[in-house]
């Protein structure tokens, strides 16, 4: 390198700084050598007297007091004339670079201080000038032991000055400084205080002068000229290119460097080199005083002292040397007249007018030494002048500041003399606020906290700001150190009042930190860090016991942490960008430099620590990632602690965990081992060095850098990936569990530091030897005790070496804590699906197995601690072990009870550590400990809680969430309040205490707006007082009642649908490429609240699948589909969904705007394939509940016509949600099974609606409109069955295939009448297994299989369910085991189901259940029971979960189970129902909304009380009757072979002794079957069936007693009643609106009708005006039974067998 630069300035600085020769080993020893011999020899002496020639002379050139190092001749001079300014430049910072890698190489290799001593002997010792300077050779005052050779430290030293150097000669400002400081952080690390840099680098003075001047220099040229037009300092380079430097990266840079500047001019000073000392101490203070003044203080205080001694001593020695020269003038002229004395004793004189040669020699002489003495004169004047210069320098100092400032001082002056005082007095440890009863003590207390006052009133006067900041600072720390809490909180909130010139910031923080974010004021951005400490200590001092207070302390201070990082382009832009972001260099508008003068890294710490901590104890996990992230860079770079910043990893790690971020955690967890090693060898913030960096493996099939994360070689983690991937994240876990078991604990052992090792006295040294020949004497007797044994016994020595002293790193805390979360994390991913019958519930058990196992490992761990030390009652009551075994017993019983559903053992465990917290120990004990303990007794409350409901013992849960709602609010904790009162809502809601639930929830709701916070409980808590109020009020009468609860429930979940989808955008369940969508070669970013794409790449934008919009308040613009699809405008309404086109003409139909359509998967394991996206956030699956939710709020409301005036923009909301909700679901693993069914529903529904009429003959809309359905019912079969949804679903089918203005694909009318039937079918089945379930368990398990023993899975589920956890006896918290057989619950009422709304009683158990096991009756009681409890607007609960597994293992263990209550398989889309018997009859009822116009229509009529009477009828007026009518049976035909008699239809009732239906024959197929739809009045329904069965009764009764009056009184009653039926059928109401006094009775009066007897029998004939038909039914019991099942809206009729009712129906419809 050397021969080939041909840069002559870089050459002047290689061979100035000894480098010439570097890359050569021998020069390297040869450098090494000549240092030894300078360090040997005395330093250079000053040469002030001949360097300075006046003020502001150049300062010597260095070259002349370089170390004896020879220079190498120039090989060719000639290549050094010949080079440019630009390319001088370049090799220059080159050089600089290659010279700043070769000495952090060398740093590698230099020893470092992991512990700092206490003493004030280091680099910031105190150098007071009027003590003796130490003597030459010069003595270190502090041995620095290390390791290594000296040529290690020599080679670093001399390389990092050397690239400082050459970084200040090429202007790189920012290079420079980085060098300089990492020069500090050496001296720093290895705490070598000035004398002894001075004495062991000595040999490099030279080197040190250059560094001070080129920084110097480097400062001035960029301090030179400042632009008026943007406040910034315009660097000016050789090469004519203007690099602008704002002031403020100027001021940053100055104070980084200050301090290395004290320290290498008191370096310098000790040295002896007081000219030196002068001339750049008196630049330095020039620079600092008059551009960044607010720094020069520490610089003031320390070197200008040293800088006017060194004037003086400069003056001394011209004046020693004008004495000397004074002198010598006087020898001199005294000598010439002795001489001349003689000569006159000798000879006398000649008188002569003339000098002799003598006397002209002698006056020429003299006035030789005359000038020598006027110059000396001169010399020493000039020295005075500077003298006085720098003592006008000094009192210029103690007045730069303002009078507060210098207040201020004089305050902390007299703050420090009271602090001597009391370490004078009372030593260093002591407890301040017990000293306040004493006399003396108090009396400067007193005077102390007068002196601060008036200094704090003083600047609110004069407004000074800033100060005002650090006065209030100041004295709330005195007032804390004292225990005055109170007076401190007010200064502190002064403080934080004072910044954001605001009252109450605090309080109403959301709106100040907003204001401060957008503006950025200098002021605010240079004092955010000590507010940030002042909110800190707010938190952990002055609320100790305020849990509220102190969550909104942290929140705020979360959010202010932000503008640290704001406006620069390396940092992420979302809070939840910095979740796996680690900060190297902060930069931006604020970039970090910790101002030592105002605020202590250390107090930092502490104040980032609390909050976070806080934040994690209120779950606010993604709000606290910028906080973790800001405290990793301090702990790293800053403090360059390993231990601390560990800590900080840990905190960001529970946070990610928290938060379901398990990529970004496993990323973490990989690059610990890394990082720790980085920052103990000094390396974390050097990019360019790549020795500890480990890159991610490159993977064949999918790179980790798709993700953006680095996993330092350990198997990928992917978080749109299920946890069982075999591929990647099933690798990821087995590693993560490897890490935890015993690769961390190794690393950990193996990081050892050494200890300070105590210098003995003589005497201790002395008793040390002996104690040690005495261990050696009874070692060798011990020795020879053992001899023959094969024993051998080793003492070890009494005098600790260098290699004893030493100890672990990292505490057995720290181990286990990382343990932890990674047994955590596996639980967590094991806790994602609790139903024990899906297909992933092997592997998440295989997980949940290995992360408990991880976590009884850490118990047992923590226990070890305390067996070790068991006279240590302090232990457990740490701060450390208390909190890791109170999280480590959580964690574990949590799994249980959620996942295992174990409850006793866990009960049991939960006892234990609540009876550890109310113990002794925990009296008197800290703040931090008081918080811990308060947040894990409510945590294991909240466990208890869920044990109690979910054993639907709710008198316990109530009471639980009672006591401990009360105990929250003593400490004002409103987590865990809002907790329990949302927990007692639900747990009312189960009970049917609607009022109550009501009154719950809006006390939680409006505590949440009272804390300006949101989170997934307040999604929970607005869907549950919606389904309160839904199942409240919604069978009301009163219409406008009905309405008003349709909007605040619409409203409710339209709020909970906004908060969930905030939570999730907040948690990055949208990342960049989420709204960004490639289709047709377009592209189109969505402007609402969109992510820049720079938080993931800089470069590329990434395709989405599915394309995900999630705005219902975004414009339709296009259907990206190959078909115009069109909308019916009856639909639309009054308020049209889609605008009407003016161009087209009225007979067009409404155009649909084209609408992205949402995937429509059939299986629930697909998921989006982009790698950025995260399914396991809680967020995102509260997201898609509240869709689905909204779904199906918004569909009832339609259905039920009370908000048909805007029927049009639910339309409209409705299609948006569901689209996007079913898009969702590839953003969810493991979505809710009901939840997805209900978004497929809607989203088919909507498309029916909307797609009608195809404009091409060839549009296919069947995998449109049809795939949603069919995809719902395919889901519901193979997973829990639920029937109501799959009837809906099927009801939709119906009305998919029965309109025939629906173009579906090559389907003809007859196919598609055969699937409507199909469905018809089906749907009937799925009711009848509904009601057999739900309302008649007892008949359903008259079946004899259901008494057999079951399996194991299905006895544990039912056995864990209902078995009493009250009576375990273990209350110590320690492993019970299991009960040898699970203890029945008491025997309730058999089949009587429990009311609406109120909670299900224990089934009945059967006999096997009292011998001591569970049959299938049990199962089969406990999910009917279940089904009736579950929340429908939140399909993610326990009950759930139980029911899924229940049903399963029935279907899996009972084939009577399977048979009746589950479906084989879904109707075939191209065949249909095969056949349709004759003379049978199917019905299928569904609620729904009066017809277009009904009440209108009724209004306009005489009769205006009848549209009053349907307006009061509920929320549905109407029902709907899908009825399937075979063709009627020829009497003259013969019959078919007869079948077994059919069961009645449910409900129905029989007579004692008759069989339930007689046996009849089984026609042929029908050829021309009717399916009809019919919407009637369900009041009227409702009256006729009852009207029809006690016409029944009555006969039945009139026939036995053979009483003819009273049955012909029956038979006219029934007349009455088909006359009712003929014309609601026909009319679509009983009533007659053109009569102004019809009543059903006088209308059937008023009907043609004639009954005709027959022997014994009866008939009906009826004649029908408006077909001129009529009809003849035959009057008996039978009949009466069928017609009023048929008209039953609470039974499906599944191919009942009437050819009388269904020829009557028939003739009546139209169809005869």
């Amino acid at each position: 390198i050397y021969d080939d630069f041909t840069s002559p300035n870089l050459r002047k600085i290689l061979d100035r700084c000894g480098l010439h020769m570097l890359t050569s080993f021998a020069a390297k020893a040869t450098i090494a050598a000549e240092a030894a011999v300078a360090a040997a020899a005395s330093p250079s002496k000053s040469k002030a007297g001949g360097a300075a020639k006046g003020k502001g002379a150049p300062p010597p050139k260095v070259e002349e007091v370089v170390a004896p190092v020879e220079v190498v001749p120039e090989t060719a001079p000639e290549r050094f004339s010949q080079c440019s300014v630009e390319e001088d430049y370049l090799q220059v910072r080159v050089m600089g670079n290659i010279v700043l890698q070769l000495a952090l190489q060398s740093f590698e290799d230099a020893a470092v201080l992991n512990n700092f001593p206490t003493s004030a002997v280091g680099p910031y010792q105190n150098i007071d000038p009027k003590s003796s300077v130490p003597s030459s050779p010069l003595q270190t005052s502090v041995e620095v032991k290390t390791e290594v050779a000296p040529t290690g430290r020599i080679d670093f030293i001399r390389s990092i000055t050397t690239s400082v150097q050459c970084f200040c000669h090429c202007n790189d400002f920012f290079s420079a400084i980085f060098a300089s400081v990492k020069l500090f952080n050496y001296i720093i690390n290895d705490w070598i205080d000035s004398e002894s840099f001075a004495a062991e680098f000595q040999h490099l003075q030279p080197l040190t002068y250059g560094i001070i001047l080129s920084l110097v220099e480097v400062i001035e040229r960029n301090s030179s000229f400042l632009s008026p037009f943007d406040d910034t300092l315009q660097l000016r380079s050789h090469d004519s290119k203007k690099n602008l430097l704002t002031l403020q990266e100027l001021k940053e840079g100055m104070l980084q460097v200050r301090d290395l500047l004290v320290f290498l001019v008191k370096v310098e000073w000790i040295q002896k080199d007081y000219q030196n000392v002068v001339l750049l101490g008196s630049r330095i203070f020039a620079l600092y005083s008059s551009i960044c003044p607010e720094y020069c203080k520490v610089y003031g205080d320390a070197c200008l002292p040293l800088v006017i001694h060194s004037q003086e001593q400069l003056v001394a020695q011209a004046q020693s040397e004008l004495d000397v020269k004074v002198k010598n003038m006087e020898d001199f002229i005294t000598q010439y007249e002795d001489a001349q004395k003689k000569k006159r004793k000798k000879k006398l004189r000649v008188a002569r007018t003339e000098k002799d040669d003598e006397e002209l020699l002698f006056d020429s002489q003299k006035a030789e030494y005359q000038e020598e003495v006027d110059k000396a004169k001169d010399f020493l004047s000039s020295r005075k002048k500077e003298l006085e210069t720098a003592m006008w320098r000094l009192k210029t100092f103690e007045k730069l500041y303002s009078a507060g400032s210098q207040l201020l001082d004089k305050s902390r002056d007299l703050l420090s003399n009271f602090f001597k005082f009391l370490a004078a007095d009372y030593g260093d440890e002591v407890d301040f606020k017990s000293l306040l009863h004493i006399d003396s003590v108090k009396t400067k207390y007193d005077q102390t906290v007068r002196s601060l006052t008036h200094t704090v009133n003083f600047l609110r006067e004069k407004k000074d700001r800033v100060i005002l900041i650090e006065a209030l600072k100041v004295q709330a720390d005195f007032m804390l150190l004292f225990g005055e809490l109170q007076e401190a909180r007010k200064l502190l909130h002064d403080l934080v009042d004072g910044l954001f010139n605001s009252i109450d910031a605090c309080i109403e923080w959301p709106k100040v930190c907003d204001v401060a974010l957008s503006t950025l004021e200098n002021e605010l951005v240079g004092c955010i860090i000590p507010v940030m400490v002042a909110l800190g200590k707010l938190s952990k001092y002055c609320a100790s016991s305020d849990m509220d207070a102190k969550a909104g302390y942290c929140r705020m201070a979360a959010e202010l942490c932000k503008i640290p990082f704001s406006e620069s382009v390396g940092h992420p832009s979302t809070a939840v960008g910095y979740c796996a972001y680690v900060c190297v260099e902060l930069g931006g508008v604020c970039s970090f430099v910790l101002n030592g003068d105002v605020l202590a890294a250390k107090e930092l710490v502490v104040a980032l620590n609390e909050i976070l901590r806080v934040l994690l104890s209120e779950q606010q996990f993604v709000v606290a990632m910028p906080v973790v992230t800001l405290l990793e860079y301090i702990t790293a770079v800053y403090i360059c602690s390993p231990v601390e910043w560990l800590n900080a990893r840990c905190l960001r790690l529970k946070a990610l965990v928290g938060n379901n971020m398990f990529a970004e955690c496993i990323s973490m967890v990989a690059s610990i081992s890394t990082t720790i090693l980085q920052i103990q060898n000094q390396t974390f913030s050097d990019q360019g060095r790549t020795a500890l960096r480990i890159e991610s493996e490159s993977l064949s099939t999918f790179e980790t850098s798709k993700n953006a994360l680095n996993f330092n070689k350990a198997p990928p983690f992917f978080n749109n990936l299920p946890p069982d991937n075999e591929e990647f994240n099933k690798k990821a876990l087995l590693w993560l569990a490897a890490f935890a078991n015993q690769d961390f604990e190794i690393f950990c052992n193996s990081i050892k530091v050494k200890l300070p090792v105590k210098e003995l006295t003589a005497e201790e040294k002395e008793a040390a030897e002996k104690e040690a020949l005495r261990l050696a004497q009874e070692a060798a007797e011990a020795a020879k005790k053992s001899k023959g044994k094969g024993k051998t016994s080793s003492m070890e020595s009494a005098i600790p070496t260098a290699s004893e002293a030493t100890t672990a790193l990292f505490s057995k805390y720290h181990v286990i804590e990382v343990q932890a979360i990674c047994g955590q994390i596996l639980l967590k991913l094991a806790s994602l699906d609790a139903k024990l019958t899906v297909p992933h519930a092997a592997s998440l058990k295989a997980l949940g197995t290995s992360g408990q196992e991880i976590i009884n490992k850490c118990i047992r761990n923590l226990y070890a601690i305390l067996n070790e030390d068991p006279s240590n009652p302090q232990i457990v009551c740490s701060e450390s072990w208390i909190n890791l075994y109170g999280q480590c017993v959580l964690l574990s019983t949590r799994y249980q009870v959620e996942c295992l559903r174990m409850y006793k053992e866990p009960r049991a465990m939960l006892s234990g550590l609540i009876t550890l917290l109310c113990s002794d120990k925990f009296v008197n004990i800290s703040g931090d400990v008081k918080g811990i303990v308060t947040h894990l007794w409510l945590g294991a409350k909240a466990l208890l809680f869920s044990i109690a409901e979910k054993q639907a013992r709710m008198t316990e849960a109530i009471g639980i969430s009672n006591i401990s709602a009360k105990e929250a609010s003593i400490v004002y904790c409103g987590f865990w309040m809002r907790f329990f009162i949302c927990s007692r809502a639900r747990i009312n809601f189960k009970l049917g205490n609607f009022s109550e639930t009501l009154h719950d929830c809006e006390a939680c709701i409006q505590q949440f707006k009272n804390n300006h916070l949101e989170d997934e409980l307040l999604v929970r808590c607005l869907c549950l007082k919606a389904s309160a109020l839904h199942t409240r009020d919604i069978l009301m009468s009163d219409s406008a009642r009905i309405k008003s609860v349709f909007v605040e429930c619409c409203t409710l979940l339209r709020t909970a649908k906004d908060i969930a989808q905030f939570l999730a955008s907040q948690s990055g369940a949208f990342p960049a490429d989420s709204n960004v969508t490639f289709q047709n070669l377009e592209s189109s970013i969505l402007s609402h609240n969109a992510m820049p794409p720079i938080l993931h790449t800089f470069t590329e934008l990434h395709s989405n699948d599915p394309n995900l919009s999630l705005f219902a308040n975004l414009d339709v613009k296009k259907l990206r589909q190959a078909h115009d699809i069109i909308i019916r405008p009856e639909l639309v309404g009054s308020n049209e969904l889609f605008p009407r086109n003016k161009k087209d003409s009225d007979k067009e139909p409404y155009s649909l705007n084209n609408l992205r359509l949402g995937p429509v998967d059939s299986s629930e394991g697909v998921y989006s394939p982009s790698c950025f996206v995260n399914i396991y956030l809680t967020a995102t699956r509260a997201l898609v509940i509240c869709h689905a939710n909204l779904c199906l709020a918004l569909g009832d409301a339609r259905r039920s016509g009370c908000l048909s005036s805007i029927h049009g923009e639910l339309l409209r909301e409705e299609v948006l949600i569901g689209e996007n909700g079913i898009k969702l679901l590839r953003h969810c693993i493991f979505a809710p099974t009901n939840a997805r069914i209900a978004l497929l529903s809607s989203v088919g529904r909507t498309r029916i609606e909307n797609c009608s009429n195809y404009m091409s003959s060839k549009a296919d809309l069947m995998d449109i409109v049809v795939g949603p359905l069919r995809a719902a019912l395919s889901i519901a079969v193979n997973a829990s069955h639920p029937w109501p949804l799959m009837v809906s679903v099927c009801i939709q089918l119906i009305d998919a295939f029965g309109d025939h203005n629906l173009v579906l694909g090559e389907l003809d009318s007859v196919t598609r009448l055969k699937l409507a039937v199909s469905y018809l079918v089906t749907g009937i089945r799925l009711t009848n297994m509904f009601i057999q379930v739900t309302i008649h368990p007892i008949s359903l398990t008259n079946d004899d299989s259901f008494s057999s023993p079951t399996s194991a899975e299905l006895q544990n589920l039912v056995a864990n369910s209902f078995s009493s956890s009250l009576s375990a006896d273990n209350v110590s918290g320690a492993a019970v085991s299991a009960p040898a057989a699970p203890v029945p619950a008491p025997v309730a009422g058999k089949g009587k189901a429990p009311a609406a709304g109120k909670a299900a009683a224990a089934p009945p158990m059967a006999a096997a259940t009292a011998a001591g096991g569970v049959n299938g009756r049990d199962a089969v009681f406990l999910l009917s029971a279940l089904l009736k409890e579950a929340d429908k607007l939140w399909p993610d609960g326990h009950e759930v979960d139980v029911a899924t597994d229940l049903h399963c293992l029935l279907k899996k263990s009972y084939s009577a189970y399977a048979s009746k209550c589950t479906l084989d398989k879904l109707p075939d889309l191209t065949t249909g129902v095969s056949s349709i018997p004759v003379s049978t009859i199917s019905t299928l009822w569904s609620p729904a909304a009066p017809p277009d116009g009904f009440l209108a229509t009724l209004t306009t009529k005489p009769n205006t009380n009848t549209a009053e009477y349907y307006s009061q009828n509920g929320v549905y007026s109407h029902i709907s009757a899908f009825l399937l009518l075979g063709d009627k049976v020829d009497p003259v035909a013969a019959p078919a072979a007869p079948v077994a008699p059919v069961p009645a239809a449910k409900g129905a009732k029989v007579a004692k002794g008759e069989p339930l239906v007689p046996a009849v024959t089984a026609p042929v197929d029908s050829q021309q079957p009717i399916l009809t739809k019919l919407v009637l009045p369900r009041v009227d329904v409702f009256t006729l069936e009852r009207e029809v069965r006690i016409i029944r009764d009555q006969l039945i009764v009139a026939s036995a007693k053979h009483a003819k009056e009273e049955v012909m009184i029956c038979n006219e009653k029934f007349a009455n009643c088909i006359v009712l039926l003929v014309w609601l059928l026909q009319n679509g109401t009983m009533y007659n609106p053109g009569s102004a006094s019809a009543t059903p009775t006088t209308l059937g009066m008023k009907a043609q009708y004639k009954i005709v007897e027959s022997g014994s029998e009866f008939s009906l004939q009826i004649n029908l005006s408006r077909s001129a038909l009529s009809v003849s039914l035959p009057i008996n019991e039978k009949l009466l039974l069928h017609l009023a099942n048929v008209f039953s809206p609470q039974i499906a009729v599944d191919g009942l067998v009437d050819n009388d009712v269904c020829n009557f129906l028939r003739i009546v419809l139209g169809y005869s």
